[in-house]
């Protein structure tokens, strides 16, 4: 009435129980109150399952079990739970995989992201320091293509080959007003 089904060991429904099967091993009413202990422990075991606590409905399964076994009592309830726990693990397993799978995502996004700043800001300073397209793994129009590989709308990227063209424009006008017409091809094919 408690509700103390097996602990205390000495001082619980099944303890005294046992004492009881101790003096006479079929005692019928011994055996229907660890009937009615496994019943009561896989309904605790549902209840802490019910709460998220996974180890505690494992635990108290296992005490059903080890009772409904060790008395050779009947216990349905013991199946279904296990069923149900292993449903419950199942979902936390594909709820835990999915936010792994979520944050890993964000993690590539972000580090996409951090690249293409990386690649903005490179072609940025190449087309400053008149970098355009040397040396071959520093230069203006490489970090654009990069840019555009990994992002084929990037504004940036069509603002920064539009600074390319317009900085081979100016070089090209002032080999012009120097006079090395030449040179000015050279850059205006580029």
């Amino acid at each position: 009435e408690a509700g103390r089904w097996t602990t205390p060991a000495e001082d619980s429904a099944v303890g005294y129980a046992r004492a009881v099967l101790g003096l006479e091993p079929k005692n019928a009413e011994a055996l229907g109150v660890i009937g009615s202990a496994v019943d009561a422990v896989v309904d605790e075991a549902d209840g802490a399952l019910g709460a998220g606590d996974m180890a505690m409905a494992k635990a108290r399964r296992d005490t059903a079990a080890k009772l409904a076994s060790d008395y050779q009592v009947p216990s349905q309830g013991i199946a279904n739970l296990s069923e149900r726990i292993t449903e419950a693990r199942e979902k936390q397993d594909e709820a835990a995989r999915l936010a792994r799978e979520t944050q890993e995502e964000k993690a590539a996004l972000a580090a996409r992201e951090v690249k293409i700043e990386d690649l903005v800001e490179k072609a940025t300073r190449a087309i400053a320091q008149d970098r355009l397209t040397a040396p071959a793994n520093d230069n203006a129009v490489k970090h654009v293509r990069d840019l555009v590989k990994m992002d084929p709308g990037n504004l940036e990227a069509q603002g920064l080959a539009t600074g390319v063209r317009d900085r081979y424009i100016a070089l090209a006008d002032k080999a012009v007003a120097d006079a090395g017409f030449a040179k000015a091809r050279d850059l205006e094919r580029q």
